[in-house]
């Protein structure tokens, strides 16, 4: 096949809705740079009268039981924190509401209000698959453009469960001829413009669509199937955001393949890592960078390790925050060269992995997050020849997400071929300036504000050339908009600093008559504590070291949960038996 050294594919081998938790903007602050307001978030596309949304979720309300007995004691009741309006949105099917309450809880008692609603709420009977402008995506769409104040739609669930948007691109460039195919995009929902302007039910058609391919939303999807994979997901989440291993938060590990060949001229990825002012640069002095690069001459650097499977393998279990991949990749190849197979990563690789250190992965190969199996891709060989080839498997990227014993907690990938140095580089180093530029930052934040800041222009001149290549135009702008996703909880932070583990305050629960009663004390200054029991947020008053609220419902588990800007999360959940 022939390749630019924009395209990063591998070889072709022909063989309504229940609030979960309630919160309040605390020491985690959301930093959006001005890209959250929500007076932007007007309905461009208003298809809201296509469809009929259940009422505005409110985070949970406390559940109360009927008055008691005369003959029972009266048990006074706390009052909760007033409900907040959710800033997050996990859509998911009713199959895994439950699970998925358990995130949202979490978030939402460490200062991201978020609800939880399920694709039955949002298309009431009324969403048809067979026709684009009424099926389950466009009510999806629809109805986010119905939240006020929302900044994350987290999709939970893989796209059987929750479906992506169908759209066809082409890109063409002098030097790298012409792409053409039909994708999934996620960038749909984030993007509330007009996707399909002249009603036709063909989406992002060009001519005649123009969507402005500029986010409103940050949109990432948690590829999961059924209830094992999202609970191990959850738990997955759980450790991320309080069992880290702070000794490895500023590690980061670079993988170069062979990004194209040029006129006869092998172009290093790692060209692209080490110039001034790219991937390399966009670190700061704090994190310590390993590099493993697939030899060439001159080498990219004279610090990098030559690239093996057994020191890819090797580094990703070895304990690293950051991890990003130029090169090549496939539905069923993590990493790989273009030519050879000496270097595939498989996705059963990844699936694999045992590393203690959940990975961000991010990564500007063709393929790799491609979560539509099963399904059928046809290319044109090298000889010219039109071919196709059904895949039926889970793609690389979401092996890696969901692999039980390790893996990554996200993946930025793309769902077909993906540009590289022609797009997919550029977003990448965006999306790191923003999180070394803001306290805490969420990965949605962080790859919104990169799709704002990818430039329509740009040029590379690898140290093996003397002139510069046109790599970025506006065609492949557009391509690396649709292309993007991000697999894993967009509203997880990305650990920037060593930052420690929570002292451990001490919770405990008991039942009482109609409620709980619920006890956390030995608080750590200057963190916000939170009590969570069937829907009601109980904060501890800044300053104190102790709560006790009596609390009504009847729910099986309570909760709570430390913030500070200083350590990690800390949560608990106790059964009320």
């Amino acid at each position: 096949m022939t390749c630019f050294l924009s395209i990063a594919c591998a070889p072709v081998a022909e063989s309504d809705p229940i609030a979960t938790g309630d919160g309040e903007a605390g020491e985690q602050e959301v930093v959006d740079n001005g890209l959250s307001d929500p007076s932007d978030q007007t309905d461009q596309t208003d298809q809201s009268d296509q469809f009929e949304f259940p009422d505005e979720p409110v985070v949970d309300e406390p559940v109360v039981d009927e008055a008691p007995d005369i003959d029972e004691p009266v048990i006074e009741f706390d009052e909760p924190d007033p409900a907040l309006q959710p800033i997050a949105y996990l859509v998911t099917v009713e199959a895994l509401r439950h699970t998925f309450e358990e995130l949202a809880t979490m978030h939402s008692i460490t200062d991201i209000p978020t609800a939880v609603v399920t694709v039955e709420d949002i298309c009431g009977g009324s969403c048809d698959d067979g026709d684009p402008r009424n099926d389950t995506a466009a009510a999806i769409k629809a109805w986010a453009t119905t939240r006020p104040g929302i900044q994350h739609l987290i999709l939970g669930g893989d796209i059987e469960l929750v479906p992506s948007r169908a759209v066809h691109d082409r890109y063409s460039n002098v030097v790298a001829g012409t792409y053409e195919e039909d994708l999934k995009s996620d960038h749909y929902y984030a993007d509330l413009s007009e996707w399909d302007s002249n009603h036709n039910g063909i989406y992002a058609e060009d001519p005649g669509d123009a969507p402005d391919l500029l986010p409103e939303l940050a949109v990432s999807r948690i590829p999961v199937s059924d209830h094992d994979e999202a609970a191990r997901y959850v738990a997955k989440a759980r450790e991320y955001l309080s069992a880290y291993n702070s000794a490895d938060m500023q590690k980061a590990l670079l993988i170069a393949n062979i990004a194209t060949n040029y006129n006869g001229i092998d172009i290093n990825a790692g060209y692209y890592f080490e110039n001034e002012g790219r991937t390399v640069d966009a670190f700061p002095t704090t994190f310590t960078l390993r590099r493993l690069y697939k030899q060439t001459l001159p080498p990219p650097s004279l610090a990098a390790e030559a690239l093996t499977l057994a020191k890819e393998k090797e580094a990703l279990e070895a304990g690293v925050n950051l991890v990003v991949h130029n090169g090549h990749g496939f539905p069923t190849l993590l990493t790989c060269e273009q030519q050879g197979d000496d270097l595939d990563f498989t996705g059963a690789m990844a699936y694999a992995l045992t590393n203690q250190t959940p990975l961000v992965f991010l990564s500007c190969a063709c393929q790799a997050g491609q979560f539509e199996a099963p399904f059928t891709w046809h290319y044109t060989n090298s000889a010219g020849e039109q071919k196709e080839r059904v895949f039926t498997d889970d793609s690389a990227g979401e092996l890696l997400v969901n692999a039980p014993n390790g893996g990554a907690i996200l993946y930025l990938g793309n769902t077909t071929t993906g540009l590289g140095l022609a797009g997919g580089s550029q977003l990448i180093d965006e999306m790191l300036e923003y999180a070394f530029a803001n306290p805490r930052p969420l990965a949605g934040d962080a790859l919104r504000a990169a799709r704002l800041a990818l430039p329509q222009n740009d040029t590379f001149t690898p140290p093996v050339l003397t002139v510069p290549l046109p790599v970025v135009d506006p065609d492949s702008w557009a391509w690396t908009q649709k292309a993007v996703v991000l697999l894993g909880d967009g509203a997880l932070p990305l650990w920037t600093v060593a930052t420690p583990v929570s002292p451990l305050p001490l919770f405990s629960a008991e039942k009482v008559a109609g409620g709980a009663r619920l006890t956390i004390t030995n608080i750590p200054a200057g963190s916000t504590a939170r009590i969570h029991f069937c829907g009601g947020v109980y904060t501890v008053p800044t300053g104190e070291s102790e709560l006790t609220v009596t609390a009504p419902g009847d729910c099986l588990t309570a909760e709570a949960a430390l913030a500070s800007p200083a350590t990690q999360y800390w949560f608990d959940s106790i059964p009320l038996l």
